[in-house]
C-alpha cells in the first residue's frame, strides 16, 4: 500500500513539473504545427494546381476531336 501511495506521488510530481514546463513547449508547438500546416496546404495547392492543369491540357487535346467529329457530321448533313 505504501508502494502504491509513494507512486501516486511521484507520478503527480511529474505531473506537476510536466504541467509547468509544458506553456513555453507547448506555444512552440504549436507555432510549429501552424507552419507545417500552412506548408502542407501550400504543397495540396501546388498539387491540385498542376493537376487541374493537366485535366485542362487533356481536355484541349481532346477538344479537337470532338469539333472534328462535329465538322464531319455537318458535312455529312
Amino acid at each position: 500500500m505504501q508502494l502504491v501511495a509513494s507512486l501516486v506521488s511521484v507520478l503527480l510530481l511529474v505531473w506537476s513539473v510536466r504541467a509547468t514546463a509544458l506553456p513555453g513547449e507547448e506555444r512552440l508547438a504549436i507555432q510549429n504545427t501552424r507552419e507545417q500546416s500552412t506548408v502542407r496546404k501550400d504543397a495540396i495547392l501546388k498539387m491540385l494546381a498542376g493537376l487541374l492543369d493537366s485535366v485542362d491540357v487533356g481536355r484541349e487535346v481532346a477538344s479537337p476531336d470532338v469539333e472534328e467529329a462535329g465538322k464531319l457530321e455537318e458535312e455529312r448533313a
